[in-house]
């Protein structure tokens, strides 16, 4: 229950494939969104396969059960979307 008051929660997650991104709505009435490509684990995935996305019951996190690929709720907020390596990569293009 702490973390639920320090760190943000997802009440909602849909992919949105007009601009092949994933939305998530917060618990907190706030909305959030990123464009697939810049997230590992997902870059390059079906829209049929993104359309998958389940949020996890503490709404702390993003699944993928075909994909195998897990996002952090709080770490996409925080503008990470991957690893340290995937970051990097990120930043030099």
């Amino acid at each position: 229950m702490l973390n639920e008051l320090r760190e943000p929660r997802g009440k909602w997650v849909n992919y949105e494939p007009e601009g092949n991104e994933i939305v998530i709505g917060l618990r907190g009435g706030a909305v959030f969104w990123f464009p697939v490509e810049i997230a590992q684990g997902i870059a390059g995935a079906e829209p049929e396969v993104l359309a998958l996305v389940e949020l996890t019951s503490a709404g702390d996190g993003l699944r993928w059960d075909v994909l195998d690929a897990d996002l952090s709720v709080p770490m996409l907020l925080a503008g990470r979307f991957g690893s340290r390596e995937w970051m990097e990569r990120l930043v030099a293009v």
